[in-house]
């Protein structure tokens, strides 16, 4: 069973990887509105004819709060600091900025829900968060430093919809847990349906498959399976997994959008990549 959900997890980091790179390229030709909170709609109708198929219970009453939070973080509020920053900043370089996540994670774990981890797994992480701040604060275009911005308040919103749909996983189940939150997303995303209206949607096959991805894999599927590897093989082994996710992106951005990695993107990203390595040894050590 461990194996399994090992597998589940690497294809959820593999799905999460490409949003960069598919979101990057969509960009040039749709709107942020439609990249941004518009990716609830496909991902919604797509978690609402699964569910209607498994014939999934409504959750209680009890639960609603949870899922409107996550389904709303991770559908509309993420996505759209997402897209905002994407107009100014590479996929390549929001990637190693999203080497953080698995850091932030920890800090809102220990924050929310109280969990325990050893000194140096701090100090690791610290490390690995300082190399972020590092490569974010060394750019002196000002415009970067706000798409910067974004993508950091974007982690945390992201570690906060992920902390979420992993408590509520316990007792709804993996796949509940993210398609039920894409239905009650739906009728806050209609909000923006009127700035939607405003712009063309005159685009090219790829683009429209850039977004048909990040509307379905990246929403919907990818967090499924991570949810249900995290629940299956537990946090300290599927987590180890993330080293991948950013070395993905990065690699997607120089293929797909022909992206230059320059050297210090690259040593920026191995730095990060290693202290995340070492803080998780130190927890799997710890488990």
């Amino acid at each position: 069973m461990e194996n399994w959900g090992l597998l589940f997890a690497f294809a959820g980091v593999t799905g999460f990887a490409l949003t960069l790179p598919a979101t990057g390229l969509a960009l040039a030709e749709l709107p942020v509105m439609l990249l941004g909170p518009g990716r609830v709609w496909p991902a919604a109708a797509l978690a609402l004819a699964v569910l209607l198929g498994m014939r999934s219970p409504l959750p209680g009453i009890r639960h609603w709060p949870g899922l409107l939070f996550t389904g709303c973080a991770s559908g509309l509020v993420f996505p759209l600091l997402l897209t905002s920053a994407l107009q100014v900043v590479p996929a390549s370089h929001a990637a190693v900025i999203f080497g953080a996540l698995p850091f932030v994670n920890a800090l809102v774990a220990r924050l929310r829900h109280g969990e325990k981890s050893d000194a140096l797994f701090w100090v690791f992480s610290a490390l690995g968060a300082l190399g972020v701040m590092h490569f974010a604060w060394q750019q002196h275009d000002h415009a970067v430093v706000r798409g910067d911005g974004l993508l950091i308040i974007a982690l945390f919103v992201a570690s906060a919809a992920y902390s979420e749909g992993t408590r509520l996983s316990v007792p709804l189940g993996s796949w509940q847990v993210i398609s039920w939150s894409m239905v009650f997303a739906f009728p806050a995303s209609m909000l923006f349906m009127p700035v939607f209206w405003q712009f063309p949607l005159h685009a090219s096959w790829p683009a429209w498959l850039a977004y048909a991805y990040v509307a379905t894999i990246s929403q919907w599927l990818a967090y499924g399976c991570w949810y249900q590897g995290l629940k299956t093989a537990g946090f300290a082994r599927a987590g180890q997994l993330q080293l991948l996710q950013m070395f993905f992106s990065m690699a997607a951005s120089a293929l797909l959008l022909r992206e230059t990695l320059a050297l210090a993107l690259w040593l920026h990203a191995v730095f990060v990549s290693v202290c995340l390595g070492l803080s998780l040894a130190v927890k799997s050590r710890r488990v």
